[in-house]
C-alpha cells in the first residue's frame, strides 16, 4: 500500500488548521506542519493530531520552505494543501487508489483542478478560477526553487486527473495580505 505524507504551512492559523487536519487525517500516514512562529494555538493543534512541527522564519509566504518540508517527509508520496483548502469528496475517497495507479503507470505527479467556494451562494464554482495544481507528487521527483507562488518543477510524467477530482479553495479576503501582495 502507498503511504502518503501530508504537508501544510501555517502562521497563526489554529482554527483553519484544526479543520484541515480533521479533513485529511484519515487519508494520510504522516502530517508535517511548517510553522512561521505562530503565537496562537496553531502548534498545539498540530501536535494534537500527531503532526511533526518544524518552526521556521516567517517569510510571509511558504515558498522558501517547500524543499525543507519535502526533506522532512518520511514517505515517497506527498499531498500538499494550504489551510484554506480541502479535497473534493471524490478525490479524498479515492486518493490512495489514484496514487497507486499513478505509481504503477510511472507517473511522478497528479494534476488536479483547483476551484473556489463561493460563500455568497454556498457552491463550488468550477469556472471561477480555472487552474490546475500539482499538489500530489513523488517527493524525489519535484523541485522548488523558493520563488513566490512558484509551480513545482516535476521530473517525470504528470497524470491530469478528470475534473471530477478537485481541490476546493475557501477564500477569505485579508486586507493586510492584500496590501502586502499589492
Amino acid at each position: 500500500m502507498v503511504r502518503v505524507s501530508f504537508i501544510t504551512f501555517t502562521r497563526n492559523s489554529g482554527k483553519q488548521l484544526k479543520l484541515l487536519l480533521e479533513h485529511v487525517g484519515d487519508v494520510v500516514d504522516e502530517i508535517i506542519v511548517i510553522d512561521g512562529y505562530s503565537v496562537d494555538d496553531t502548534v498545539e493543534v498540530a501536535l494534537s493530531f500527531g503532526a511533526k512541527v518544524f518552526r521556521r522564519k516567517p517569510w510571509g509566504y511558504a515558498d522558501p520552505d517547500r524543499m525543507f518540508a519535502l526533506r522532512k517527509a518520511s514517505y515517497d508520496w506527498i499531498l500538499y494543501l494550504d489551510t484554506d483548502e480541502r479535497l473534493s469528496r471524490r478525490l479524498k475517497s479515492e486518493l490512495r487508489d489514484l496514487i497507486q495507479k499513478a505509481e504503477f503507470g510511472g507517473f511522478s505527479a497528479l494534476s488536479t483542478l483547483r476551484v473556489d467556494y463561493d460563500r455568497s451562494c454556498g457552491e463550488v464554482i468550477l469556472g471561477s478560477f480555472y487552474n490546475r495544481q500539482i499538489r500530489i507528487y513523488k517527493r524525489d521527483r519535484v523541485l522548488y526553487k523558493g520563488l513566490v507562488h512558484e509551480l513545482p518543477i516535476v521530473h517525470g510524467k504528470i497524470l491530469d486527473l478528470p475534473e471530477s477530482y478537485y481541490i476546493i479553495h475557501y477564500p477569505e479576503f485579508n486586507w493586510r495580505k492584500g496590501v502586502f501582495y499589492a
